[in-house]
């Protein structure tokens, strides 16, 4: 049993390693291109770049004031980790801008 299954996979390796060796010629003389639309042509996802990175900054800025509002103003608690999740909004913040950004640049 063994030994039949060890015959088929060399075979069949040994098809697949002579298919692969055939040679052709590139590009393909009977392939024809088809027309590529224009750069203008392409879609634009400008704006939904923006939508995106307005929307998520705006949502964790809500979570984010809403954690603030109960540790500091209802358990008047406030710890480190209070520290890095408004660190983390502000880095959140730096993305969106660099995303909005690196948008208008490629506009021009």
């Amino acid at each position: 049993m063994i030994q039949q299954d060890r015959a088929a996979s060399t075979s069949i390796t040994i098809e697949i390693m002579a298919s692969c060796s055939q040679t052709s010629t590139y590009p393909d003389p009977n392939v024809t291109v088809a027309n590529l639309p224009s750069a203008g042509e392409f879609p634009s996802y400008q704006i939904a770049i923006i939508v995106c990175a307005a929307t998520t900054s705006f949502v964790a800025t809500i979570f984010v004031g809403l954690r603030i509002f109960t540790r500091w103003f209802m358990l008047h608690l406030w710890g480190w980790e209070d520290w890095m999740m408004v660190l983390a909004l502000l880095f959140g913040y730096a993305m969106s801008e660099a995303f909005i950004h690196g948008i208008s640049i490629s506009i021009q």
